[in-house]
């Protein structure tokens, strides 16, 4: 799947979380958060790389990035 935005990332994430029957109570711990910090990352529009590695390992999930040339000749 290709996400252009952390925003799409997100949903998919909360998606995911529901799929496994996961609540943020579960992945707070596994994150070493309260529930209420891990609610506020799963809302924001940006979030950290980090961040988002941290919630994937946290979900036995592996984040892959690529980054690839544009099909434009403009920059």
């Amino acid at each position: 799947m290709i996400y252009e935005n952390t925003k799409q990332i997100l949903i998919y994430i909360r998606q995911q979380l529901i799929e496994k029957d996961m609540t943020i109570k579960d992945l707070s711990i596994q994150l070493n958060k309260s529930q209420s910090a891990t609610g506020q990352l799963l809302r924001q529009n940006n979030i950290t790389l980090e961040s988002l590695n941290d919630i994937c390992i946290a979900m036995n999930y592996k984040l892959e990035i690529n980054i690839i040339p544009n099909d434009s000749k403009d920059f």
